[in-house]
């Protein structure tokens, strides 16, 4: 998932790729809104700060590309295969489940049982570690906190589509998701043949 190979020349030990998952503005802004310098520079860079580092854009108009770079899980070279035999190989070590998940998940759970305390200090532990100072908010403005931070702490590891599913935003963040529809796939048509008792999804 490196930047498109012919559009982009690599810097920062970052290989070419497809150029999929390309950082757009809006993830950007969030970073910046919240003054989350840290996870900022861990999880994405800028064009000017690409070229600042020796990159080279020779297409800026590569298909889905808003001006940004993504570093979080990048084609970083210095962990390729070490023997070269399968370079493309990366030995990323893409954790399917990590700790802040963990405490924004207590943070959420804890709000919705009425724990405000134990949400802001599940969720201040995963701030702190960013080196962001405490929530201290409550009620919705504390859960939109909470949203935020899912959004910033786990940018790029595919939680964020569950998220919006689970918090009823998915119709406003995502274009074309149908309210009563996309929150379920469609039922196969050859299990319903075999099941006839089965009732197809709302929408299908």
């Amino acid at each position: 998932m490196g930047a498109r190979e012919g559009a982009f020349s690599g810097v920062d030990s970052l290989n070419n790729g497809w150029g999929f998952n390309y950082p757009g503005e809006k993830i950007w802004n969030a970073f910046m809104d919240a003054g989350d310098e840290v996870r900022r520079t861990a999880t994405l860079m800028s064009e000017e700060e690409f070229i600042a580092a020796g990159g080279e854009v020779s297409d800026p108009n590569s298909f889905d590309y808003e001006g940004f770079i993504r570093r979080k899980y990048g084609s970083f070279s210095t962990e390729s295969d070490p023997d070269g035999v399968f370079q493309l190989n990366y030995g990323t070590n893409w954790r399917l489940l990590r700790f802040g998940d963990v405490l924004l998940m207590a943070a959420e759970a804890h709000y919705r049982n009425g724990s405000e305390d134990a949400s802001r200090t599940a969720l201040n532990r995963v701030r702190n570690r960013a080196q962001l100072s405490d929530v201290t908010a409550s009620g919705n403005d504390l859960f939109e906190a909470i949203v935020t931070e899912r959004n910033l702490e786990l940018a790029f590891e595919g939680s964020r589509y569950l998220d919006l599913i689970r918090w009823g935003k998915a119709a406003e963040e995502i274009t074309g998701f149908q309210s009563g529809k996309h929150e379920l796939y469609p039922i196969p048509n050859n299990e319903i043949l075999r099941a006839p008792s089965l009732t197809q999804n709302p929408g299908y």
